[in-house]
């Protein structure tokens, strides 16, 4: 699910990160390359567990830095 940022007020105040930025970072933390998580953000965005959001420009995703420390911990096995 993909969120417009005019539709969400109370999540500006977080840190945002765009996909690309976020792959780049969760692969530095955990050794995966894209398809893998690629297939992660697929399936945790289906199970309303993360969400990304676009930026006004209507193209890029943004992804919260709460939401990319959930797929880092998910990708560890840290949580299921």
């Amino acid at each position: 699910m993909v969120t417009s940022v005019r539709e969400v007020s109370d999540m500006s105040a977080q840190p945002m990160l765009s996909k690309s930025q976020a792959m780049s970072l969760i692969n530095v933390e955990t050794g995966y390359g894209r398809r893998i998580i690629e297939k992660t953000f697929s399936r945790l965005v289906a199970e309303g567990r993360i969400r990304f959001i676009l930026d006004f420009d209507g193209q890029t995703q943004r992804i919260t830095r709460e939401d990319v420390e959930i797929v880092i911990k998910v990708l560890k096995r840290e949580i299921e």
